[in-house]
């Protein structure tokens, strides 16, 4: 399927980790893009955008949506015929009324693009949400998660792809959809600080600011891979109605904090040894007065099938390795962490 370079590709969430990959792809490729984020006053954190590919920015228009706005969808929806949503809402609390919003930003943008003729949307989901009460085996596209064994994170992108495949089902011929489910996203980052979850735990990890280790495990992903599969995903014949998990392989912690301190120890940063017990954890969570997080990951080794992504989609993904060791470099190259690596420097 052709993929117009006349009209724009509507990109939500443009100035997340994985969003900048994709705008940066998007407009290496020479096809437009109309960009939104959450609000334009805070210019710090979405002018790196402009740096991505800096000789395309004439096909670079960024916009303030809100995705509780239905109106600001119907607005940013003209003349687009093809979407990538990464953007999402997250439950703040483990409680029925935090998880309507969760819905509400998903079928706003979905009412959106069928009143305004979009052709597809691809729209980022996790592959956490196929996994959590199917352990014991490897999970797949048509599986889904058991709700009750999802914490709050993994029940929001639940909650949000199952209104998406509904609205899909109800819309039928209306318009096309496509999901991708990504593994722990992993890579070098763009932005201006670590605020999602990966970012925040390699640069605390690089930091020396964790306790300790859990030992856990997640299929995991580069974000160049992620964002490839975003876009192949959106021009491929093949993907409407079709769920894709992105995923390199699954990955011990302890393997990750032994890969980075293979690599940067020699600069002096020191990452934590120490195997964290469940009772640890607990009594963290307690001194910090928040509910224990993860428990049920402890000693589990979750697998996903990435076959779907590699047979249709064409994906050779990266190798975890390189993927971690370049994304220590770019959290130090850009100031995310402290450099203890140019000349005068501070060992």
């Amino acid at each position: 399927m052709q993929i117009s370079t006349s009209t724009p590709i509507l990109l939500t969430g443009a100035n997340s980790f994985l969003g900048s990959h994709i705008l940066k792809s998007l407009l290496s490729q020479n096809l437009k893009v109309r960009a939104t984020i959450i609000s334009l006053s805070d210019k710090s954190s979405y002018e790196f955008l402009y740096t991505l590919c800096p000789e395309k920015n004439s096909n670079l228009e960024i916009i303030e949506a809100d995705l509780l706005s239905a109106e600001a969808w119907k607005t940013a929806f003209k003349g687009i015929e093809y979407v990538i949503h990464t953007a999402a809402i997250i439950a703040e609390r483990d409680q029925e009324d935090a998880y309507k919003p969760v819905v509400k930003g998903t079928l706003n943008v979905l009412n959106a693009a069928v009143e305004n003729g979009v052709k597809r949307i691809v729209m980022t989901s996790s592959a956490m949400v196929t996994y959590y009460g199917n352990e014991g085996k490897v999970a797949g596209p048509e599986d889904w998660a058991v709700e009750e064994e999802c914490n709050t994170f993994v029940k929001s992108k639940l909650r949000a792809e199952k209104a998406a495949w509904q609205f899909y089902k109800e819309n039928e011929g209306k318009i096309e959809l496509v999901t991708v489910l990504p593994g722990f996203i992993l890579g070098p980052v763009h932005g201006p600080c670590p605020t999602e979850t990966s970012e925040k735990l390699i640069a605390d990890m690089l930091s020396n600011k964790l306790a300790g280790i859990s030992k856990v495990s997640w299929p995991i992903v580069d974000v160049r891979d992620v964002a490839e599969c975003h876009i192949r995903a959106l021009g491929c014949e093949k993907s409407n109605g079709k769920r894709y998990i992105c995923s390199a392989s699954s990955v011990w912690m302890d393997n990750i904090a032994s890969i980075m301190r293979e690599e940067f120890s020699k600069y002096g940063y020191i990452i934590s040894r120490h195997l964290l017990t469940k009772s640890e954890i607990v009594v963290a969570a307690l001194v910090e007065e928040k509910t224990p997080e993860g428990l049920a990951d402890i000693g589990v080794e979750r697998l996903v099938d990435n076959e779907l992504s590699v047979k249709e989609l064409g994906i050779k993904y990266e190798n975890p390795e390189k993927t971690l060791i370049e994304m220590g470099y770019s959290l130090i190259k850009t100031g995310m962490i402290k450099d203890r690596i140019s000349p005068g420097s501070e060992c």
